[in-house]
């Protein structure tokens, strides 16, 4: 079966892409994204990748034959596979940056600096707040279950109208303010129409 020259390039092209955008799915972008924005993601980072490396070597005065259509009979030769081994690199490299980027909207953070914008972003209010480095020391009225959750924030995530917390040192109370008990380490799963989160101080004051 023959193969297409420009769809093997193509698949080629997308694979540091789909690397690239696989992290950002899972470690920065909160919404889920549909198939074809994935893919249109990809093919983003991946044309972006290939231009770093592209850059990187005219820098270094050395030919970039990725995409150029020299051999149809051997398209995956030495050279070729160099290339694409270092695009990975680079994508591997650069969605780490780009996680910097997103969790601490840099971007934005700019556009507010030079007054562009006074939008954070695409975050919902939970992402933003647990996003905070000064919001981590929380009290979670849990009226469905009559109790209050007091602790650190470890981890957090969400799904549908589920809200999921660990939570480090953990003293529990009834809505009363009787204590009940204690943990070192905590799971927990809410509903979010249930519960009321307070943050009685920031975190800086925490460490005066």
């Amino acid at each position: 079966m023959k193969i297409d020259f420009f769809l093997l390039q193509i698949a080629i092209l997308l694979l540091p892409g789909f690397l690239w955008a696989k992290i950002d799915i899972d470690f920065a972008k909160r919404r889920k994204s549909s198939e074809n924005q994935f893919v249109i993601r990809a093919f983003v980072f991946g044309v972006f990748t290939y231009f770093i490396e592209f850059v990187i070597f005219k820098i270094f005065n050395q030919s970039f034959i990725l995409m150029s259509e020299t051999d149809k009979t051997t398209i995956i030769n030495n050279r070729v596979l160099q290339e694409l081994l270092w695009a990975i690199v680079i994508a591997s490299i650069s969605s780490i940056i780009w996680l910097y980027v997103k969790n601490y909207k840099l971007i934005t953070r700019f556009l507010q600096t030079i007054r562009a914008t006074n939008r954070y972003g695409d975050q919902d209010v939970w992402d933003f707040v647990f996003n905070s480095d000064k919001m981590k020391y929380v009290h979670i009225k849990d009226y469905d279950k009559q109790i209050i959750y007091s602790g650190t924030i470890q981890a957090f995530s969400e799904v549908n109208d589920i809200r999921e917390l660990f939570l480090l040192d953990v003293k529990t109370y009834d809505l009363a303010g009787i204590e009940l008990y204690n943990a070192p380490y905590m799971y927990v799963s809410l509903q979010i129409d249930s519960i009321v989160i307070e943050f009685p101080q920031y975190q800086d004051e925490q460490e005066e």
